[in-house]
């Protein structure tokens, strides 16, 4: 029904603490297209020393926003872009990973047989099995939904004498960055050596 159909990374050049926007595309082709469509797209990053088994920071939550770039008979795609903050400081040996995947809902469509149509307009938008699904999974992860409102508090450790020191980028070599395609979603790949 939906699929998943490419993803960008821009700027190609950044450093650590930089606000990087991650640009995603998902579509749905052929007769899919009156039963299905892409309500929002879902992001995750990660990262590990292993680039084969790379742990995901949070599940696929907050989704996000999309509009559709083009639209033909027999194809609509759509787009949604993320912004991803890298990490600061970047730590050395590690991979780093985004991912994206699309939120399909079913169209339903409906005729009425006559014009006089007494009910009441419920405007309540009722979650899809997938949202009551992600929801479940982040639920068993201890992730809540994000709120308008970040209330983040930093907390220091004051019982230890030691003072951790910033590590400069200047000594890293950030290896190319990789769009890795997969036969699911392709996500985003780049290593700190």
């Amino acid at each position: 029904m939906c699929k998943c159909d490419g993803i960008g990374l821009a700027p190609q050049v950044f450093k650590a603490g930089d606000t990087l926007t991650v640009t995603s595309y998902a579509k749905v082709e052929g007769g899919d297209i009156v039963n299905a469509a892409v309500e929002k797209m879902l992001f995750s990053s990660g990262r590990g020393t292993d680039p084969n088994n790379i742990t995901r920071d949070f599940p696929y939550v907050n989704p996000v926003d999309v509009s559709i770039e083009s639209s033909t008979a027999t194809r609509i795609r759509y787009k949604s872009t993320w912004q991803y903050k890298v990490s600061d400081p970047l730590e050395p040996n590690y991979t780093y990973k985004i991912w994206s995947s699309p939120q399909c809902i079913r169209k339903t469509s409906f005729a009425p047989t006559t014009t006089n149509v007494l009910a009441a307009n419920d405007t309540a938008k009722k979650p899809s099995f997938f949202d009551n699904l992600f929801a479940f999974i982040a639920q068993l992860f201890g992730v809540r939904p994000q709120t308008s409102q970040n209330n983040v508090t930093q907390v220091q450790n004051t019982s230890s004498n030691i003072t951790p020191k910033p590590i400069s980028l200047g000594t890293f070599k950030l290896s190319q960055i990789k769009i890795v395609d997969t036969d699911s979603c392709s996500y985003i790949r780049f290593n700190i050596e």
